[in-house]
């Protein structure tokens, strides 16, 4: 030291010729190949650092004279009221927080070793990588308490350009136990020479079960609790596991399709609108889980019952048999628990056949009352009502279905589409109250216009004309609003007003 002078704000700061700070911040490509990283292979008082107890390790008391050499400073007792600096006060036991080692820390004077001061060139190291400390809480007992108990974030999380060897000869510094750590500056020195000389380095990177166990020294208490709650999530698992296996399928039905036992191909449609007719009247029970016509149709020659529940996850399904012969209906049909394989009801009915929507009616009370559902006074109500007046209307309404179902299933068939339209028209023609039938006429003119079939305003017009109808019939039908939902987003890519058509339909059926 030369001389004391006095700085700005006449405070006396002692001062060497030729010296000047580290600096702090990394330069923007961090230790390249080719530069040794602070010249610290070549540094003396580095490879004997250790030998140098009390001295703050730090950036700030780093300092360079104008060959580029480094020399380890103190200025704990020059310092004597500045307190803005990173500079070490000496009165203060212990020393700077961020660049202390765990065992310093923590205060185990008895643990310090070479290992200590090893721990803090490796601090200062990554503070020359990354440009800040690897620990710097609010306060600091919040600092201490980072270098206790957490491990540091990898320099290159900071800094990308940083060489991953030299992360790894850093991180070994800051390692928490004193042992992992380089027995010695003179070892870490000689680390970083095998890097400047791109030979391999001797430090290796925490695998995961080095760093699982880092975090169990660090954690006893939580390492205890973890396996005790994976066991305990495993055993409720298991449990959960065997109820859900073993847990019979909720109480629902599946109405599968009637077999047609007619003479002629055309009443296979027949057969097909009467279980589509009783499955949409069971749908309107809301104390009833009804599954869609589209799920069972592929069970239409399959029987292995209880297959069927497991895969549907129903208590029972509703299965039967339809031929039609001279003005006459016979139906029969069958309810059968699918957890047993056994008949719950069944009925037989040899009928005129316009009588044929007071029996769908009657099945679907009847099947509601054997598996114990409330009824409402709206529901029964609804459930009364026949579709139609018109048998011919039905039947043409029934065929139309098919062909749609069997077009969008396909996405293709335009020529199906067009014949199903017509079809509601002439069912149309017969019945003007035919709510149905307008609602399904609607789909598929949008469907016709959504495939490209059509894509026209005419074609358009047409659906919402359909839907307009069947709103008219119906206003606060849930079937309506969600065909004008359908119209809405198609036709028009009107999202906010189908959105509200549809929770309209969906309140009209709460």
């Amino acid at each position: 030291m030369r001389r004391l002078r006095v700085a700005r704000r006449d405070r006396p700061r002692w001062t060497r010729r030729g010296l000047s700070r580290t600096p702090e911040k990394p330069e923007s490509n961090c230790c390249p190949q080719g530069h040794r990283p602070w010249s610290l292979g070549e540094y003396s008082p580095f490879k004997t650092f250790s030998s140098r107890s009390g001295v703050g390790r730090k950036p700030g008391n780093i300092l360079l004279d104008r060959k580029g050499e480094p020399h380890l400073t103190d200025f704990g007792l020059a310092r004597l009221i500045e307190q803005e600096s990173t500079v070490t006060n000496s009165f203060d036991v212990l020393g700077t927080p961020s660049y202390m080692s765990p065992e310093q820390a923590g205060g185990r004077v008895k643990e310090l070793t070479p290992a200590a001061d090893v721990y803090a060139l490796g601090a200062v190291f990554y503070h020359m990588l990354t440009g800040q400390p690897p620990f710097a809480g609010g306060t600091t007992y919040e600092t201490i308490r980072m270098v206790l108990e957490t491990e540091p974030r990898k320099p290159r999380l900071w800094n990308s350009k940083a060489d991953v060897d030299l992360e790894t000869i850093c991180l070994k510094c800051l390692e928490k136990d004193p042992q992992r750590r380089y027995s010695s500056a003179l070892a870490l020195a000689e680390d970083l020479e095998r890097w400047l000389r791109h030979e391999p380095i001797r430090a290796r990177r925490s695998g995961i079960f080095i760093r699982s166990r880092k975090w169990v020294r660090r954690n006893p208490a939580a390492a205890i609790l973890v396996p005790s709650l994976a066991a305990l999530a495993a055993v409720v698992g298991v449990m959960v596991w065997n109820s859900e296996s073993n847990r019979p399928p909720p109480a629902g039905i599946a109405v599968l399709p009637f077999e047609n036992l007619s003479d002629a191909n055309e009443s296979a449609s027949f057969a097909d609108g009467i279980q589509d007719d009783i499955l949409t009247k069971l749908a309107k029970i809301a104390d009833l889980k009804v599954i869609s016509r589209t799920s069972v149709m592929q069970y239409r020659s399959a029987r292995n019952i209880r297959q069927i529940g497991d895969a549907l996850r129903v208590s029972h399904v509703l299965e039967g048999s339809v031929r039609r012969n001279a003005g006459r209906i016979h139906l029969n049909t069958q309810l059968i628990d699918t957890r047993t394989d056994t008949h719950v009801w069944a009925e037989e009915y040899d009928r005129d056949l316009n009588d044929i929507f007071a029996i769908q009616s009657e099945i679907a009370q009847k099947v509601a009352e054997q598996l114990h559902a409330k009824i409402s006074s709206a529901e029964k109500s609804a459930i009364e009502q026949p579709p139609t007046a018109d048998l011919a209307a039905f039947d043409l309404y029934n065929r139309a279905k098919n062909l749609f179902l069997a077009a969008t299933n396909s996405n293709s068939g335009k020529e199906d589409l067009l014949e199903a339209a017509d079809l509601l028209n002439q069912a149309l023609a017969r019945d003007r109250s035919y709510f149905e039938a307008y609602c399904q006429l609607g789909g598929i003119h949008d469907l016709l216009y959504i495939l490209g079939h059509d894509h026209s305003p005419r074609r358009l017009g047409l659906a919402e004309a359909a839907v307009d109808a069947a709103l008219r019939l119906r206003p606060a039908a849930g079937e309506a609003h969600l065909a004008r939902a359908a119209n809405l987003y198609s036709g028009y890519l009107n999202y906010d007003e189908a959105l509200f058509a549809a929770l309209s339909g969906r309140k009209s059926c709460v």
